[in-house]
């Protein structure tokens, strides 16, 4: 049996309409919505309508930082053309460099002043004077070596005065990420990309940049000597990464750099060579950091070694 409905007409007609238009505004406004989650971080970037310049490499600088901005551009872009012109490596980067304000309106977690990259898009802090690279690294100036000070007296630099310089040499570190992806050095093992990105890193600045060299070097040292961390072998790396929480991450970070301060000074960018090689190699497949240490062994002995140093 149908029930007849008393409705008027002219409001049940109304209502149709207003239906209908939920119907047909519907899909608009999920798709949206969809869009507005799926922005990527350039994206988000291009939308804070900053100022750029492509003196160098492209880069989108907050505003009043349009001289660091050049800077930045052109370290990276001599950064990736040396790589280009030594190992025929050639990668897409862009830059943004951002003050807190631009930074915390699109940032998706990672603390203001810790340099990262995504999809070639490397993120540099405008402000070196805070952040977090900063806050990391500054604590060591009092249990820092005479060694280590004098290393940095003799390049001309105070500790406090090298650390300003820090966070873009990270950002040396976050270009090598994309050139290890390109060139084919992926083990799938996140303490070898870690390393191979700062090796990449290394490499330039012992080249192009010797004084930065010098300040990568004895920062991290004086890191690797003045944090006593909860973890200490590559497979709590591998397993936890941003998980073993910040001071033991930077403190593995620092311990890669002991690592590549002595192979560099024995294989130099031959090293970066040699492992392509390895990994060439199809039935090379390492799914454990002993594994590829002892992999490594064959390039340059004293992987093993280092890696049972690390748990003293």
């Amino acid at each position: 049996m149908i029930k007849e409905v008393n409705w008027s007409f002219g409001y049940s007609f109304k209502s149709f309409l207003f239906i209908s238009s939920i119907f047909i505004l519907l899909p608009t406004l999920v798709f949206a919505q969809t869009e507005q989650k799926q922005l990527t971080l350039l994206e988000k970037v291009l939308n804070l309508n900053l100022d750029s310049t492509n003196v160098g490499e492209l880069v989108y600088y907050s505003k009043g930082y349009s001289e660091r901005g050049v800077l930045i551009s052109k370290q990276i872009k001599n950064a990736r053309l040396f790589y280009l012109d030594s190992l025929s490596i050639d990668v897409q980067i862009k830059i943004a460099l951002l003050d807190t304000t631009d930074y915390n309106s699109i940032s998706e977690g990672t603390p203001y002043g810790m340099p990262f990259v995504n999809n070639g898009l490397i993120f540099q802090p405008a402000n070196t004077s805070i952040g977090a690279v900063k806050g990391m690294y500054a604590p060591f100036a009092n249990t820092a070596s005479q060694e280590i000070i004098s290393n940095l007296k003799n390049a001309g630099f105070e500790y406090k005065d090298a650390l300003n310089f820090m966070v873009d040499l990270i950002g040396l570190h976050e270009l090598g990420h994309t050139q290890i992806y390109s060139y084919g050095l992926d083990t799938k093992q996140k303490w070898f990309n870690e390393f191979m990105a700062s090796y990449f890193g290394y490499g330039y600045m012992k080249i192009k940049e010797p004084k930065m060299a010098v300040i990568w070097d004895n920062i991290m040292h004086a890191g690797f000597e003045g944090h006593v961390p909860n973890h200490q072998t590559l497979n709590e790396f591998n397993e936890l990464y941003f998980g073993v929480g910040v001071g033991d991450y930077v403190w593995f970070q620092n311990a890669f750099q002991e690592r590549i301060r002595d192979v560099y000074s024995k294989r130099g960018l031959d090293f970066i060579r040699l492992v392509k090689e390895k990994l060439s190699d199809s039935s090379f497949q390492p799914k454990t950091a002993i594994e590829l240490l002892e992999s490594l062994e064959e390039i340059e002995p004293g992987f093993v070694k280092w890696s049972e140093y690390l748990k003293k």
